[in-house]
């Protein structure tokens, strides 16, 4: 029979195994140490067919412990596996290492850096084990530790909407026998007993069911009827890291196409004393109902919103470049924070929706790409309906349709459309009532006046060619 034990998924031992393993390797540790030499391995038993794959995976542990360890007991010391391994931790834990496990030990203290390690540990002072995950306290009991790092997208996380999130280590453990306490320092703490498991990870600690659910709970994979939507999801991942990429991109070669055409403006002003363009030239933005009805016959929108501000955004030299006072900056960026928290309040929701529900992982993402998460998985689901969330949304601006009411059943692009478009208006309207007209436009609609997203969409007009109902 092969020794190759390595081929064998570890499996969870029957009641009572460790203590009675425990104690043949204690007895033997006695007799290697008098004799210089192990007896030969007991030969294996035969189960019941009822039993079989648990107490198949019990023998082959119990093989491995009864050969003897390839480390004397020591009260402190290190290892790392490259083949199931068995250490005996001073007077009171032994430890099965399987391959890629790696531990620390100090008296009463493991430090277990990664890997699955099955540990029995005999009655006596508390005992703990260490994982960057969280750590284990025991007393004296048989539990298994599974310590990974969370750097790569698993199954559970493509399931929650997670986007390839760095989230650190996590660590399961399950109880075979008596009682652990799992605990971070401000993730809390739970009691797990026999028959039992718990897992800690950046989300805090928790109880995960029964050993068998908590190892499939924990395993990195998932089931073949999970992979259509895990390649779903991790497509989806990989795309919203790319508009994000490509909004920023965009973004810039707007900034940049808007001031070469501000400055050809400025040079045709002056060169015809401003009657071609009918005095000051007007901001792309700055839309009136004239200008959305002729959005709305192309299928278009535009949005000017503000940007978080930085530091010296509107402080007093910026301040006094334009021509206000100091205390209009506290005014102005209260302005841009009432921006943010309205068309947060819209786009978080639909994010999360598009998301299968995770709040979470939007307001991980931020605005900027779950504006795109939204419109991308609207355009996945129905295009025809998406389209046209943007044409409504161009005619309610026009005037061509009403606003829908707040409790009105529209599409996630249609509302988000009117949530974006609007806030020009609305900043202007609240600005002006402290700035006067002429500042609060500036403000709003200056070339060089702090930090705004410029945006815009078009679908194309209607092969009908005016509003539906």
């Amino acid at each position: 029979m092969s020794d190759d034990w390595s081929a064998w998924e570890p499996e969870e031992p029957p009641d009572g195994f460790a203590d009675r393993v425990a104690e043949r390797a204690r007895a033997e540790a006695t007799q290697r140490t008098a004799s210089g030499s192990l007896p030969p391995a007991r030969p294996m038993r035969r189960w019941r067919a009822a039993g079989f794959a648990v107490a198949l995976a019990a023998a082959s542990a119990a093989a491995l412990l009864l050969r003897g360890s390839s480390l004397p007991s020591a009260s402190a010391g290190d290892a790392e596996a490259k083949n199931r391994e068995e250490i005996i931790l001073g007077p009171r834990a032994i430890a099965v290492l399987e391959p890629g496990a790696r531990i620390t030990w100090r008296g009463d203290h493991v430090t277990q850096a990664r890997g699955n390690v099955f540990y029995r540990i005999e009655p006596g002072s508390t005992f703990s084990v260490e994982t960057a995950a969280g750590d284990v306290t025991v007393k004296g009991t048989c539990f298994r530790v599974k310590v990974r790092e969370e750097t790569q997208m698993n199954g559970r996380d493509m399931k929650a909407g997670v986007l390839g999130a760095a989230l650190g280590a996590a660590a399961l453990v399950g109880v075979y026998e008596g009682k652990v306490a799992l605990s971070q320092p401000k993730g809390g703490s739970v009691d797990i007993t026999a028959g039992q498991s718990a897992v800690a990870d950046s989300r805090g600690v928790r109880a995960n069911g029964s050993l068998d659910d908590g190892n499939r709970a924990f395993a990195d994979g998932s089931s073949g009827k999970d992979e259509p939507l895990l390649a779903a999801n991790a497509s989806l991942a990989d795309s919203v890291k790319v508009y994000k990429t490509r909004l920023e991109l965009i973004e810039e070669e707007k900034k940049k196409l808007e001031k070469d055409l501000a400055a050809a403006q400025d040079k045709l002003a002056a060169a015809e004393g401003g009657a071609q363009l009918g005095g000051a030239k007007k901001s792309e933005f700055d839309l009136g109902e004239d200008d959305w009805k002729q959005l709305a016959k192309q299928g278009q929108v535009k949005a000017r919103y503000p940007c978080e501000p930085k530091p010296g955004d509107y402080g007093p030299k910026a301040l006094d470049k334009m021509g206000l006072r100091p205390e209009d900056g506290k005014t102005i960026t209260s302005a841009f924070a009432a921006s943010q928290k309205r068309r947060w309040a819209v786009i978080r929701p639909l994010c999360a929706q598009a998301l299968g529900g995770a709040l979470d992982v939007a307001d991980k993402i931020g605005e900027g790409a779950c504006i795109a998460v939204v419109q991308t998985i609207a355009n996945q689901k129905d295009s025809a309906g998406a389209d046209e969330g943007i044409r409504r949304a161009a005619e309610i601006r026009a005037g061509l349709r009403p606003m829908p009411g707040p409790d009105e059943q529209i599409n996630s692009v249609e509302r988000m459309m009117l949530a974006l478009t609007g806030e020009a208006k609305t900043i202007e309207g609240e600005l002006t009532k402290s700035l006067g007209p002429d500042d609060a436009k500036r403000v709003i609609f200056g070339d060089d006046e702090g930090c705004w997203k410029n945006n815009g969409w078009g679908v194309g007009p209607r092969a009908s060619g005016g509003p539906q109902n």
